[in-house]
């Protein structure tokens, strides 16, 4: 995760995950992203960080 300050009031924002997987999970992934599986969890944290970084 990375924060940057591009102008007073605009914030840059980084956020991923990278990891390896090992058979049979490898395989798995294939068919179903952890982008599917984590959209849920980035939006509810970058809305969360949004928010905390707007009060400041």
């Amino acid at each position: 995760m990375a924060v940057k300050e591009v102008e007073p009031n605009r914030t840059k924002m980084v956020w991923g995950v990278k990891g390896v997987h090992k058979f049979p999970a490898s395989v798995l992934m294939l068919f179903y992203g952890m982008d599917r599986a984590l959209a849920k969890d980035f939006e509810t944290g970058l809305y969360n960080l949004k928010t905390h970084l707007e009060r400041k």
